[in-house]
């Protein structure tokens, strides 16, 4: 039984590492095969294993199919449909997800006769960058402008194509015209539940109205934690305390082991009920109750679901007198997940929640309660400190950081979310929906509850300084040795036998990367769309050139691109970071990278860019220095008060007989005066001028540098064109390879002084996934 189940589910995880998935014919000729194979006794659990594989690949085939085609440029079009998510504000208007029901491929309303229109049932995700007035639920005609789902392809960052895809968002774009939109019904009784919960957020902000947590409330009772300031999330991190914050899996097992807790308590005050059924049972009833009214607030979101999941295993093997061990819980519970949702492995986050669910299903089934009334509530608190050990490596493994504070901080906000503020929440919410004058007491004291919290948290972070530690790399070895001490410790019964596992886990961290070799500098590219961010790392000094742009108020490239792949090489420290120019797209992520990276030296073309309490300084032309055998120079701006692209920092890179240059936007007239000064080629590597713009690479410029790589960094379907043709065609007139990070996501180019080639990776064959086919083979930019 074991064996089976083991060998499926294998098979699905795995085959999410293909590059590439079969066509829906093959397919469909392979399913028969298959089912045939189940038939041989010996052949059963590779079947299995195949089957499993087949099963990922026919949901990832049909999501694929569905996404939007690669085009050349954005599509307009008119389209009908509900909205189908809870609309997030954003600075400019909303964020929701829309499913489509009738299209019109013509950017013409005019000219969308019936016959133009076509039924589609996808899904998409839109933006309004003007108010209106949503509601799920809601009918609308639109002109809409859509694209396909494309991400940042960026080691150690967040791989939100694979979120797309998990989520099965077939395009991503925006409302063209909001006054020309045609609300068409106000409410298409589709998405009920998402309604309800949207009348409930109506009503909660209705009565807590200037409450300063109410974004906490909204989280900890609906799952809707858009409203939660960005530095209350900084605090949430450092602490390791965000996953208390909104409704995940830890919340719904929470909210059921309560439930039966407090329902077995009630159900024994009663001479008859307990003859007429056993307390037991009852009581997992009732903890079945509340898990599914916990999920259902939180929208049935994913974690949630693997939670309910799970819980429906454990409490349903008591409500019907069967016993069932852990593994048969556990493995049940992952056949299950990825028979719902195959695509959900693709992401950390399943694993986490899987994760934190299955130590406390340990837990719960492992420690019975005892008599004492208080053994129940310690049995809680102790099973969440379990889980905020156990996840400990987990973190550690994915994203290079670990809050060794978490432990311990969680050990006290644990029991007061769980038994103070969730509780107060959902009672606010719940008297809310009767009444927002009846729930304004009761928000008010919540409110107070959760300042208190934070303002505890601030203190216990203040007292704890340094707690967000930064990991180096461990090699593949060193994971697979990481993810086995984990296993070892969840498994072992013998509390002597978990203290000796739990010691060898800071072991793991002697199998990290060894550090570059003298005279070997790697300059990192990294995809941040339109615009620069380059690591530049020797054997122990690390560079960052331009911090990539700012996408809007609440998203820039620093927490999303520079600051992950700044962990996922283990960089505690930055000993200098240069801005070449105060555009926003080198600029954007300038904030983030500051606030982690206070001690290094900062330099920037312009002044007054930099706060005054950092090291700084401007760069001019004659700057040099050498770190670990790597000449570095920078070679613009002098004093002439060019323009601010002409101005931009440029920055030379020798190693040997290797050079590279980091150019900024300098234009034809900085191109000409660097020449002028002597600037020569060969170059081993260019980053292109102004993103290949046709102001930059003139015909002079690159037939003098001849370089032997360029790189483009440029945007998916950008609105500047970038880069030009003619420049695309210059450069391959002179034999130069071009690279575009739009299409091989973050470049790794090593130079050693020792060695007569370049070293070139691209992260997107690196970490080949199916989902970025499509796009790694579409033609390069115009």
């Amino acid at each position: 039984m074991r064996w089976w189940m083991i060998a499926f589910c294998a098979g699905v995880v795995l085959a999410a590492w293909l590059p590439y998935l079969p066509s829906t014919p093959w397919l469909l000729a392979l399913l028969p095969l298959l089912l045939c194979a189940l038939a041989y006794r010996r052949l059963r659990v590779p079947a299995l294993f195949l089957l499993g594989a087949w099963w990922l690949a026919w949901q990832g085939r049909q999501t694929l199919d569905d996404w939007w085609p690669v085009t050349a440029a954005p599509s307009d079009v008119w389209a009908e449909g509900v909205v189908w998510s809870l609309p997030v504000a954003t600075a400019e208007g909303w964020r929701f997800q829309f499913k489509l029901e009738r299209l019109c491929d013509n950017a013409r309303l005019a000219l969308c006769e019936q016959e133009l229109w076509h039924d589609d049932a996808r899904l998409v995700q839109l933006n309004t960058y003007e108010p209106v007035d949503l509601a799920p639920g809601q009918r609308w005609r639109w002109q809409l402008r859509l694209r396909r789902p494309h991400g940042f392809a960026n080691p150690g960052a967040y791989d939100y194509e694979a979120w797309l895809l998990q989520q099965r968002i077939a395009a991503l774009g925006y409302v063209r015209d909001v006054e020309g939109a045609l609300l068409l019904e106000q409410d298409s009784g589709r998405r009920i539940l998402e309604r309800w919960r949207y009348q409930l957020l109506q009503r909660l902000r209705e009565a807590g109205q200037g409450l300063p947590q109410l974004p906490l409330i909204a989280a900890l009772s609906l799952g809707e934690g858009s409203g939660i300031a960005d530095e209350d999330w900084d605090l949430f991190q450092r602490t390791g305390t965000t996953h208390l914050v909104v409704i995940s899996g830890s919340h719904i097992t929470l909210a059921a082991l309560l439930c039966v807790w407090l329902f077995r308590r009630l159900w024994r005050f009663s001479a008859r009920l307990p003859l007429w059924w056993p307390a037991p049972c009852a009581a997992a009833l009732a903890g079945l109750g509340g898990a599914w009214l916990y999920t259902a607030l939180a929208g049935f979101n994913l974690p949630a679901q693997r939670a309910l999941l799970m819980t429906l295993l454990t409490l349903g093997a008591l409500l019907l007198r069967r016993q069932h061990g852990l593994w048969e819980v556990l493995l049940t519970a992952l056949l299950a997940l990825l028979l719902w949702g195959p695509l959900a492995p693709q992401l950390p986050g399943f694993w986490l929640s899987f994760g934190a669910v299955a130590v406390l299903t340990l837990a719960l089934l492992r420690d019975g309660g005892g008599p004492e009334w208080w053994q129940g509530l310690w049995q809680l608190v102790r099973s969440q400190g379990y889980v905020s050990v156990a996840l400990l490596p987990l973190t550690a493994l994915w994203f290079q950081q670990v809050s060794w504070s978490a432990p311990l901080v969680n050990l006290l906000a644990i029991p007061y979310i769980g038994f103070v503020a969730a509780p107060l929440s959902l009672l606010s919410l719940a008297l809310a929906a009767l009444s927002p004058a009846l729930a304004q007491p009761l928000l008010s004291f919540a409110d107070a509850m959760l300042g208190f919290y934070l303002h505890a948290l601030r203190a216990l972070d203040a007292a704890l300084p340094g707690s967000l530690l930064t990991l180096p790399p461990l090699l593949p070895l060193g994971q697979a040795v990481l993810i086995g001490l984990i296993l070892a410790l969840l498994l072992s019964r013998r509390w002597w036998l978990r203290l000796v596992w739990l010691s060898c886990l800071p072991l793991t961290l002697l199998l990290h990367e060894a550090p570059l070799p003298d005279g070997v500098v790697r300059v990192s590219v990294l995809d941040v769309g339109q615009g620069n961010a380059i690591l530049v790392s020797t054997r122990s000094h690390h560079l960052l050139y331009d911090t990539g742009p700012r996408y809007s108020e609440n998203s820039e490239a620093g927490n999303m691109s520079v600051l992950p792949v700044l962990r996922f090489h283990g960089l505690r420290e930055l000993d200098r970071v240069i801005v070449s120019h105060a555009d926003n797209d080198h600029s954007g992520g300038l904030e983030a990278v500051i606030e982690s990276y206070p001690r290094a030296l900062y330099q920037s073309s312009e002044p007054g860019l930099f706060p005054e309490s950092l090291s700084q300084e401007l760069c001019r032309a004659g700057q040099a220095w050498q770190w670990d055998g790597i000449d570095f120079a920078i070679l613009s701006p002098d004093a002439s008060g060019d323009t601010r692209n002409n101005g931009s920092c440029v920055l030379s890179i020798r190693a040997g007989e290797h050079r590279a240059l980091l150019s900024g936007d300098i234009e034809r007239a900085r191109e000409h005066v660097l020449l002028t000064q002597g600037l020569a080629g060969p170059l081993s590597l260019l980053i292109a001028p102004h993103h290949g713009s046709a102001t930059s690479s003139s015909p002079a410029f690159v037939a003098e540098l001849r370089p032997e790589h360029v790189v483009f960094t440029t945007a998916y379907l950008n609105r500047y064109g970038h880069p030009a043709r003619a420049v695309v065609q210059r450069y391959a007139r002179a034999g130069t390879q071009a690279w575009y990070t739009l299409r091989s996501g973050a470049l790794n180019f090593t130079l050693d002084a020792a060695s007569a080639s370049v070293s070139v990776t691209e992260q997107r064959l690196l970490r080949r996934r199916f989902w970025g086919e499509p796009l790694m083979e579409a033609a390069p930019p115009p």
